[in-house]
C-alpha cells in the first residue's frame, strides 16, 4: 500500500476548473506579410471577436447595472442592437439607444469598426426618447418651468442647470434638482434619472428645485483647532484659502492646504478632487522666508498616450503621490516606474524629495499581462532559509496534523532519492518538498482559490519555493492534457479568444491519465505547452505524469469540439509573456528544445532572468509589438536570440533569422541588441549587408559568445 494514498488529491480537487481572465492580443501580423512589417491580424492569432462593455444603469430597471457583450467588428450597429434585446434585455419591454464617447450610435447600417468600437469599450444603454423632451421643474414657491430640451445629443444635468439660467436667471451653483427623491449629480446623464414609466407617460417629468445647501467639511488648522465650513462642490480653493483668512486672520499666501496628502491646487475645485461630506483638509503655516516645497512631476500613461502634470509637496510621503494618482485617473491598480525601477510598498514611507524635481515616472494600468510580472516582483525580496521557514509558512492551514506527517514521510525517502536521481542532488530539499507538497490534496484547492482572486500574501513563501524548485526541473514542449468534470465552458473558450489561467496548472504529458478525471458533462484540455516544468521525478504520484504552469500563464483557444454525450474538447496554444521587469530575453527558434540546456543553467544562476519562447518570426514581433511599452519603458534590459532556418506557415524559411533582423530595426526602431545564433556565420552577415540592415546586432555560431550574451555580457 502506497503511504502516501491519503494525501492524494480527490475527484472534487480535480474537479476545480481553470481560473481565467479574458485577455487580448492586438495589432498582430500576418505570417505572409511580415517582410512588410504591416502590423495584420496574424494566421494563428486570427479573431474579429469584441467584447464591449454595457452600462445599463441609465435604463433605470433594478438589479440591471453591466454586462459584458461579445460581437464582431463587422456587425452592424442593428445588429448590436439586435443582440442586446436577444441576450441581456429579452425580459424588459424597453426601446434604448447606445452612446459612446458621448455620441449617440444612430447609423444602424453602420458597422462596429466604422463606428471605431474597441475591444473593452464601455457602451451606455439608454431610454430612447425623442429629440425634444418637454421638463417641468418647480421651485418651492410652486412656479412651474416647462422647457424643451434638446435629446438629439447626451445631456447632462448640467447642461440643463445651465439652461434654466438663460431662461429663469439662477445660476447653476445655486440649486439642487430632486427627483423622486433622488438628488441629481451635476456631471451624470440626465438619461440616468429616468425610468422607463416617464417616457411612456409622455415625457412629463417634473423636478424640484431647492437653493443649494452645500456640504460640511472640517479645516484643521496649524493650531490643530478645527473649523467646520459649510462649501459646494463647486467652491474653488481660492475661495477657500479666502474664507480661512476671513475665519482666522491667516493670510491666504501663508496657506497650504492638504486633503489627502495632496497638495490642493488653486483654480481646481472641491468636486475635482472629488471631497465629501465632513471631509478634513489640513492647513500647512508657510512663512514668507520659507522655500516652496511644491515640486512638479510628469506621469507618462503609454497604453493611453497621456502625460499627466502634478505639483505636490516634496516633503510629503510617495503613498501620498500614489494616493493623487488614484484620485486623477479613478484606478486603483498600477505599476509605477521611476529610472526603471517600480516604486512599491517599500518606497511609500520615503519623503518625496527623494525623486528629482521634473523627472518624468511610467505608470502602467496593472491589467491581465503584468499580473506575471507583479507576482515575480512581489516573490523577488523573500528570503527562505530552508524548510523551517516552509513549513512555518504554512501555519495557517487548517490541516497541520496532516501536513507535519507528510513533511516527516517525505523527509524519510528524500536520502535514498538522492542515490539514483540528478534533480535530488541538485535541487535544495525545501525546494523538493514544496513540489511534493503541490502534488498532495493540502494544498491545492485553496492557494488556487487565492491566487484567482489576488490575495495570496500567505502563500508567497510557498510559492517562491515551489517556483525556485521548478527551476530545476526540465521543460516540458510538447501537449499536455486536463481532464475536469462536471465543467463546460464554451462561452469564455470559443475559437480565437485569448485567455489567462491564473492559478498554478497541473497537466499530465498522458491523455489516458487526463482522461480519467472527465465525465460526459465535463471538458478535456489539450494544451500545446512552451514553459511547462515536468515534475514526475518529485511528484509523489509519478504515474500521472504532472506537469506544471505557473500562475497566470497566457493562452489561445485553437479549437473547440462538441459532441453529444461526450466531454467539451478545448485544444489551447500557450501565449508567452515575459515574468519580470530586469532581465528578459524573446528567444525565437521553432524547435525550444535544442536550447533548453543553455536556458536552464541561465535560470539557475539568475533567478530574475525572464525567457520569452517564440516559433517563428511573427510571433516574434506580435510580441515585441504588444509587449511594446515594456520592452522601451519598464524592463531593465531586454535582448533577442534567434535562429536562422525555421519552418513557418509550413515552408522551410532559410533566412528568418534575418527576416526578424530587418523588421524589428527598419520598421520597429528597434535599439536593442539581437543575437543570431547560427551555423553559416559568413552567409549570414553577407545577406545582412546586402539587405541594407543597420543596427546592434552579432551573428555567430560559438555556444560561449551564446551564453555571454543570454548573460548579458
Amino acid at each position: 500500500m502506497n503511504p502516501f494514498s491519503q494525501f492524494e488529491k480527490s475527484d472534487e480537487d480535480y474537479e476545480i476548473p481553470p481560473f481565467i481572465n479574458q485577455i487580448k492580443f492586438n495589432e498582430l501580423i500576418k505570417q505572409e506579410n511580415y517582410q512588410d512589417a504591416k502590423i495584420q491580424q496574424f494566421d494563428n492569432f486570427i479573431n474579429n471577436d469584441i467584447s464591449i462593455i454595457l452600462n445599463l444603469e441609465y435604463l433605470g430597471i433594478q438589479n440591471l447595472n453591466e454586462r459584458v457583450l461579445i460581437i464582431k467588428e463587422n456587425d452592424r450597429i442593428l445588429d448590436v442592437k439586435s443582440k442586446i434585446q436577444k441576450q441581456v434585455l429579452k425580459d424588459y419591454n424597453v426601446e434604448f439607444e447606445l452612446i459612446l464617447n458621448e455620441y449617440i450610435l444612430s447609423r444602424n447600417n453602420s458597422t462596429v469598426k466604422e463606428e471605431q468600437i474597441k475591444n473593452n469599450s464601455i457602451i451606455m444603454v439608454i431610454i430612447k426618447i425623442k429629440n425634444y423632451l418637454p421638463i417641468h421643474i418647480q421651485t418651492n414657491t410652486g412656479k412651474t418651468t416647462v422647457m424643451d430640451f434638446d435629446y438629439s445629443y447626451p445631456q447632462k444635468v448640467i447642461n440643463l442647470k445651465v439652461a434654466y439660467q438663460y431662461k429663469e436667471g439662477i445660476p447653476p451653483d445655486q440649486t439642487r434638482l430632486i427627483y423622486n427623491g433622488k438628488q441629481f449629480d451635476d456631471n451624470q446623464y440626465l438619461i440616468k434619472y429616468l425610468r422607463n414609466q416617464d417616457v411612456e407617460e409622455k415625457f412629463k417629468i417634473h423636478l424640484l428645485l431647492k437653493l443649494a445647501g452645500g456640504m460640511q467639511l472640517f479645516i484643521k488648522m496649524p493650531t490643530q483647532n478645527q473649523i467646520i465650513v459649510t462649501l459646494e462642490l463647486s467652491t474653488s480653493i481660492d475661495e477657500i484659502k479666502k474664507l480661512i483668512e476671513d475665519r482666522t486672520g491667516l493670510s491666504i499666501y501663508e496657506q497650504r492646504l492638504i486633503f489627502k496628502g495632496v497638495v490642493l491646487q488653486e483654480g481646481k475645485t472641491l468636486s475635482y478632487y472629488n471631497m465629501k461630506a465632513e471631509d478634513m483638509i489640513h492647513v500647512i503655516l508657510i512663512s514668507n522666508d520659507q522655500e516652496d516645497n511644491n515640486v512638479s512631476f510628469f506621469f507618462e500613461y503609454p497604453n493611453r498616450n497621456m502625460l499627466l502634470q502634478l505639483m505636490i509637496d516634496k516633503n510629503l510621503q510617495v503613498s501620498y503621490l500614489k494616493e493623487e494618482l488614484r484620485l486623477q485617473t479613478k484606478e486603483d491598480f498600477f505599476l509605477l516606474i521611476y529610472k526603471n525601477q517600480v516604486v512599491d510598498e517599500s518606497w511609500d514611507s520615503q519623503l518625496i524629495k527623494i525623486f528629482e524635481p521634473d523627472s518624468t515616472f511610467i505608470v502602467v494600468n496593472q491589467d491581465w499581462e503584468y499580473k506575471g510580472i507583479q507576482l515575480t516582483m512581489n516573490l523577488s525580496d523573500l528570503t527562505i532559509q530552508g524548510i523551517k521557514d516552509l513549513q512555518k509558512s504554512l501555519n495557517f492551514l487548517p490541516s497541520q496534523l496532516q501536513l507535519n506527517q507528510f513533511i516527516t514521510q517525505c523527509m524519510e525517502i528524500i536520502p535514498h532519492k538522492k542515490e539514483g536521481l540528478d534533480i535530488y542532488q541538485k535541487c535544495p530539499i525545501e525546494n523538493i518538498l514544496a513540489i511534493k507538497i503541490w502534488t498532495s490534496n493540502l494544498v491545492y484547492r485553496q492557494i488556487n482559490i487565492d491566487l484567482q482572486n489576488g490575495f495570496y500574501d500567505k502563500w508567497k513563501v510557498f510559492l517562491k519555493t515551489l517556483l525556485a524548485g521548478l527551476k530545476h526541473c526540465p521543460y516540458f514542449c510538447g501537449t499536455g492534457y486536463r481532464g475536469i468534470k462536471n465543467y463546460k465552458n464554451l462561452e469564455q473558450y470559443q475559437q480565437g479568444k485569448q485567455l489567462q489561467w491564473c492559478q498554478v496548472s497541473g497537466l499530465s504529458k498522458l491523455e489516458e491519465i487526463a482522461n480519467k478525471f472527465t465525465n460526459t458533462e465535463g471538458t478535456f484540455f489539450e494544451v500545446k505547452l512552451l514553459t511547462a516544468k515536468d515534475i514526475s521525478s518529485i511528484s509523489q504520484f509519478p504515474d500521472e505524469e504532472e506537469v506544471l504552469l505557473q500562475p497566470f500563464t497566457c493562452f489561445m483557444v485553437e479549437r473547440t469540439q462538441v459532441n453529444h454525450n461526450s466531454p467539451l474538447i478545448i485544444k489551447l496554444k500557450e501565449i508567452p509573456y515575459p515574468k519580470s521587469i530586469d532581465n528578459v530575453i524573446l528567444w525565437v527558434d521553432d524547435n525550444p528544445k535544442n536550447n533548453h540546456i543553455f536556458i536552464q543553467d541561465l535560470e539557475l544562476e539568475n533567478p530574475e532572468i525572464s525567457i520569452i519562447y517564440c516559433l517563428s518570426t511573427a510571433e516574434a514581433v506580435n510580441i515585441i509589438n504588444f509587449y511594446r511599452v515594456i520592452v522601451t519603458k519598464v524592463i531593465k534590459q531586454f535582448r533577442v536570440v534567434t535562429d536562422m532556418v525555421r519552418l513557418e506557415n509550413n515552408k522551410m524559411n532559410y533566412y528568418a533569422g534575418i527576416d526578424l533582423i530587418e523588421i524589428l530595426y527598419k520598421q520597429f526602431q528597434f535599439q536593442n541588441q539581437i543575437l543570431v545564433y547560427c551555423s553559416d556565420e559568413k552567409n549570414a552577415q553577407k545577406n545582412l549587408i546586402q539587405r541594407g540592415v543597420q543596427g546592434n546586432y552579432q551573428v555567430t555560431n560559438s555556444p560561449q559568445k551564446l551564453k555571454q550574451f543570454i548573460r548579458f555580457k
